[in-house]
């Protein structure tokens, strides 16, 4: 469905009671006013893609009682704002690009917030603001590699200058279910963050490195409640590495050095060690392990100590193997 504005087009899709479903495409420009509004709809439903740009005020005005739907895996794009005055769910992507302000009201899924504007959201998931951070949306399968699994349709990288990319890995359970997997070698990556209530889980064979080149690339960081699984085999590298939440590490986590500042790994969570923990040294600097939350080591913790460096207790450490801390420098 193509709706071109003129003149005499107030508004592209005007939606007053009764019920709008949408399976395909549609895509509205140069109305005078708004693209879509809603009044006192029963249900406004997009299972598709919606692409609004060029309009005169509102990119989707919704109002009265309307219930506006974004449902997973579907998209909208808007250059023009979002004003939400009734109830409006996004379980899937949504794009505003726009320097004014939005606001819609649940947010199980993403949102991109671009060009300076803001979206509000009453409740869920924090609108990001940078294209170089790429959302996990898990639309075809549980698989790291595949584009279709992620927001514009690509895997997220590290090449500079131009692509230096991170991962955000949401909470899907409220939307597609498919949790990342990361099963081979991946492309590097500038960095990942898990939100709040996500999985992940590094398979094995399954290999992921953050890349550090300028601050503060290099990052692994979980939020609480968070659940992250490394099998045996499994490897994960980076600079800096933020855990919380539950954490069992049946493989190999690295932390990676750089010259000018020690690694460092960092624990407030339920840690379970039955692989390696293995830090390196660069220069003067060595790794830190530091230990906020539960650790508890049935492996291998190799920690090399430069002029700085080693392990840090500052909550519960159980361990029932083996711990290595070894001076490099005199």
């Amino acid at each position: 469905l193509n709706i071109s504005g003129s003149s005499s087009l107030n508004k592209g899709i005007f939606a007053n009671h009764g019920v709008f479903s949408n399976h395909g495409l549609i895509n509205i420009n140069d109305a005078q006013n708004t693209a879509i509004n809603t009044s006192n709809t029963l249900t406004f439903d997009n299972y598709g893609e919606i692409k609004i740009e060029y309009n005169g005020l509102y990119g989707v005005l919704n109002t009265g009682n309307s219930n506006f739907i974004n449902h997973p895996c579907a998209q909208i794009y808007s250059s023009d704002k979002i004003v939400n005055w009734a109830n409006f769910t996004n379980n899937g992507l949504l794009i505003v690009e726009t320097s004014e302000a939005s606001n819609i009201g649940v947010n199980n899924g993403i949102v991109y917030s671009l060009d300076g504007g803001t979206v509000s959201v009453a409740s869920g998931n924090i609108p990001l603001t940078n294209r170089n951070r790429h959302a996990w949306l898990g639309c075809k399968n549980k698989i790291w590699a595949d584009g279709k699994n992620w927001a514009f349709g690509t895997v997220p990288m590290f090449l500079p200058p131009n692509h230096k990319e991170e991962a955000v890995i949401p909470n899907v359970s409220m939307t597609t279910g498919n949790s990342p997997e990361v099963s081979n070698l991946v492309p590097s990556i500038a960095g990942v963050t898990m939100l709040e209530n996500s999985h992940l889980t590094i398979t094995n064979s399954g290999r992921l490195e953050c890349i550090f080149d300028t601050p503060p690339e290099g990052f692994f960081k979980m939020d609480p409640n968070t659940n992250l699984v490394i099998a045996f085999s499994g490897e994960l590298r980076a600079h800096e590495i933020k855990l919380d939440g539950e954490i069992l590490n049946g493989g190999k986590i690295q932390i990676t050095q750089i010259i000018n500042g020690g690694g460092n790994l960092q624990n407030k969570g339920n840690f379970q060690n039955f692989g390696t923990i293995k830090g390196g040294t660069a220069g003067n600097n060595g790794s830190f392990v530091t230990n906020f939350g539960t650790m508890i080591n049935e492996g291998i913790i190799d920690i090399p100590v430069a002029l700085y460096g080693g392990l840090n207790n500052l909550g519960q450490f159980n361990n029932n193997n083996i711990i290595k801390i070894i001076t490099e420098k005199t």
